[in-house]
């Protein structure tokens, strides 16, 4: 019993002399926990997550980190595969996180969090900051509601941004029992804001709920630049962007390549349903669906399922410009290529203004009063829709495409830019371009691409391909010699052919020692001293290695070297030496003298640091009118002793 008070004691104040000491070093107090490395918990000064008991420690320590403001940044890699499932994660509805997780590009790998509502990486993140955080494989389980595999719920301007989830080869999954989930958030409102982020995620639930490639319900949200792959399906509404958008919502540069299921409410590309009400509009600009969506007792459209209004008067609408789809379309009573039904209470419901889709569309209810059209399929209310400048054709829509909303064309003028650019669209049939479009027959079956997505991938295009052409010979090649090395540097080529040039080939001669780089220096070894090399470089692009350079000077590689001499003169007004020295070192090489007066044993190094210039000469003085023996060394490397008399 004693030892046992002992020991209590003994903690007790162990932890206390933690807090105090953590608090004298300026601190925060959260740090006496242990389970992190003390800090400031700032942006300077940051709380680092730098292994797995690091991040752990964060998610079981609400009340020390969770709303305080802090700043976290991930240091290294962290690997979970082999630690027990997650029930929760960071943030709950009590303490929500509100402070900074920088991942700084490292990766989470394997999170499995297995929880009931509110599950991800965070549970729960208001006003946080999420930003740079790469998760790999994750596997996210839940029971209820509010699930994704970054965040269950995030809210009140929570901003993340360059955060991906990524199938690195086990497959990333995110499934719930309840409703709103999503491969990223499960729902994100209160104008929160996601960049530049994607997931991969498989998003799956059971009898119930809206599921979404990348969120599951957005109200109140800006996205952009952002983008999911993996499928989506869930029985109340799925969209393969966002599952259930409520107005404003504001999606930009941003598309997706999965599929939409649904079995009720609406399956739309981007969006599976979207409400808007009396004050606020839902836009969708400069964004693109490539998956098929299918409702089975519900609407589908290529980019949304349903569109609808609440509120007295229903005032506002979903607002699409410059999108476009190239999945079909399946629904029950509706499927529209860009839009499968706009409802209205009062007015206008839906704009589309520069759109197109080239997929296939079906109502498939035969029974029922059903619709299909290559851009909407079901008009609730007529003058709902205003369709300007848009397109679609009855050879990729089907016999199913009845619903005759927009302007109809063919396959074939679709697949020129001349149709496009006679409507007043912005578009180029070159890229890049400063246009909002492109049409390249060789990308999109040479239907119209977004400039900013040509541009993402890479892609060019020109009227007419250009020839493919290695580089011509890189210029002005020059070696300068070292010890059994040279070091060799040249200019660009005058063209770099058709593409741009990725690597440079040096080459001896005589021997045919050479070096590999991608910049304009590359240093050749294995030379021997006294030997005398020319040297040529030839250039490397996508269509293959270029000419051969003309040969640089004769270059001689040799031991380096270091010579003085010295004269007796007048320094800063009174009797000095002033050493002159020449050697084969590098500019900016350093040496330093060393001096031995008569009577003394020894030689002594001086303060001075001398510099080498660009042909290794160099310059040393020193006032003193006594007899003096001097040196200068380098390095390792030491030249030859001068006397220097009265």
């Amino acid at each position: 019993m004693t030892l046992r008070l002992i020991r209590s004691a003994s903690a007790i104040c162990a932890g206390v002399t933690l807090i105090l000491g953590a608090l004298l070093a300026g601190v925060s107090p959260a740090a006496a926990n242990g389970c992190i490395t003390p800090a400031a918990g700032t942006s300077l000064d940051p709380f680092l997550i730098q292994d797995v008991g690091n991040l752990e420690c964060l998610r079981d320590n609400a009340s020390d980190y969770w709303h305080r403001g802090y700043y976290f940044k991930q240091t290294a890699d962290i690997v979970l595969s082999a630690t027990t499932d997650w029930t929760h994660g960071i943030g709950d509805d009590s303490d929500t996180f509100n402070g900074t997780y920088d991942g700084d590009g490292f990766t989470i790998d394997a999170l499995t969090v297995n929880g009931s509502t509110k599950v991800g990486l965070f549970a729960n993140a208001n006003g946080a900051t999420l930003t740079a955080i790469t998760l790999v494989d994750p596997t996210i389980t839940s029971s209820g509601s509010y699930v994704g595999a970054l965040a269950g719920y995030v809210d009140d301007t929570t901003s993340i941004s360059d955060v991906h989830v990524i199938n690195g080869g086990a497959g990333a999954t995110v499934f719930s029992s309840g409703n709103w989930y999503g491969g990223l958030i499960g729902s994100a409102s209160g104008g929160s804001v996601i960049a530049n982020s994607s997931s991969a995620a498989s998003v799956a639930g059971g009898l119930s709920g809206v599921a979404g490639g990348l969120i599951g319900i957005a109200e109140n949200v800006s996205i952009t630049d952002s983008f999911a792959t993996g499928d989506a399906s869930a029985f109340g509404a799925a969209g393969a962007l966002v599952g259930s958008a409520v107005a404003p919502v504001n999606i930009t540069r941003s598309f997706s390549t999965g599929n939409a299921t649904d079995s009720v409410s609406g399956a739309g590309g981007l969006i599976g349903v979207a409400a808007t009400d009396d004050t606020y509009t839902i836009t969708i600009d400069q964004s693109f669906a490539t998956g098929d969506s299918i409702s089975y007792n519900g609407p589908a459209g290529g980019l949304v399922g349903l569109t609808e209004q609440s509120g007295p008067t229903g005032g506002q609408r979903l607002v699409v410009t410059d999108s476009y789809s190239t999945g079909s379309a399946t629904g029950r009573w509706a499927a529209g290529g860009i839009v499968g039904q706009a409802d209205a209470i009062a007015g206008q419901s839906l704009a589309l203004t520069r759109t197109y889709s080239v997929g296939t569309v079906d109502a498939t209810d035969v029974t029922a009063d059903d619709s299909a059209g290559g851009l909407l399929g079901v008009e609730g209310l007529g003058g709902a829709a205003v369709i300007t400048d848009s397109f679609w054709n009855p050879t990729d829509a089907g016999p199913a495409a009845t619903a005759v909303f927009g302007t109809e064309s063919t396959q074939g003028a679709m697949r020129s830019r001349s149709l496009f650019a006679s409507a007043g669209w912005s578009i180029s049939d070159r890229a890049p371009a400063a246009t909002t479009w492109t049409s390249c027959v060789a990308y999109n079956s040479g239907n119209p691409i977004l400039q900013w997505y040509a541009t993402a991938q890479g892609w060019s295009c020109a009227p007419t391909p250009p020839p493919i052409y290695p580089p011509s010979a890189p210029l002005d090649v020059v070696g300068v010699a070292g010890d059994g090395a040279a070091a060799v540097s040249w200019s660009m080529p005058a063209s770099s052919g058709s593409f741009a040039v990725s690597n440079y080939q040096v080459m001896a001669a005589p021997g045919g020692k050479g070096c590999v780089t991608s910049t304009l220096t590359c240093a050749v070894t294995g030379l021997a001293n006294g030997t005398a090399y020319t040297f040529t470089v030839r250039a490397l692009n996508g269509a293959g290695w270029g000419p051969w350079s003309a040969a640089s000077a004769t270059v001689t590689p040799g031991a380096p070297t270091v010579i003085i001499s010295a004269v007796r003169t007048q320094v800063r007004g009174r009797p000095g030496v002033i050493v002159s020295g020449s050697s084969t070192l590098e500019m900016g090489a350093i040496l330093r003298p060393w001096v031995r007066f008569p009577g003394q044993v020894s030689f002594s190094e001086g303060s001075a640091q001398v510099l080498a210039d660009e042909s290794g000469d160099f310059t040393w003085q020193r006032r003193t009118g006594k007899k003096v023996y001097v040196y200068m060394t380098a390095g390792e490397l030491t030249s030859n002793r001068i006397v220097i008399r009265p």
